[in-house]
């Protein structure tokens, strides 16, 4: 048994021995066998891969994706993003809080109506509410507070539209 020393580390050749290397490559006409010359293939890691020709081990570098300033800008962008999820559920919770407001209100306007409607009629009177009265104050506070409805719905979407083409305008790394 032959062991040789050579730029790929120590091997063993259980084959005959053939003297000194003289780069004949393994098969069966040199009586070398490529399975104990390189030996099994295992998978297994046989240590640091060298990332240059000189064999010294690739340095990682801490701007690299798997370095710590990755996973700390990783961090910074997931904590911008959850403060401005969080800023966006306090706004539309007032939101929110402002459109039940009008809606109870547009529910007032609508029983006062209905109460001026039922006022009017109790006498026997069928002929219908004039708009100069009461009631055409109350019909255009109505149309009023379902115009505000539709408004605040609207702005609603569109703040949310433009907030997160902002936050996609910040933080794309592409563009950075």
């Amino acid at each position: 048994m032959t062991t040789r020393n050579d730029d790929t580390g120590p091997k063993t050749d259980t084959g005959p021995d053939t003297g000194p290397d003289t780069g004949a490559k393994p098969g069966p006409e040199t009586g070398l066998d490529t399975e104990s010359r390189s030996g099994p293939d295992t998978g297994a890691d046989t240590g640091p891969e060298t990332g240059s020709e000189t064999g010294q081990p690739e340095e990682r570098t801490p701007r690299g994706p798997g370095g710590l300033a990755g996973i700390l800008a990783n961090c910074r962008l997931g904590l911008r993003v959850l403060a401005d999820e969080l800023r966006w559920l306090v706004t539309s919770g007032l939101r929110g809080y402002e459109s039940r407001q009008v809606r109870r209100r547009l529910e007032a306007e609508y029983a006062a109506l209905g109460r001026l409607a039922r006022a009017h009629l109790a006498p026997g009177d069928k002929a219908p509410l004039s708009a100069d009265g009461e009631a055409g104050i109350v019909m255009g506070q109505i149309d009023f507070l379902e115009q505000e409805l539709e408004f605040m719905a609207d702005d609603m979407r569109r703040t949310r539209k433009e907030m997160l083409a902002r936050r996609r305008r910040e933080m794309d790394p592409d563009d950075n």
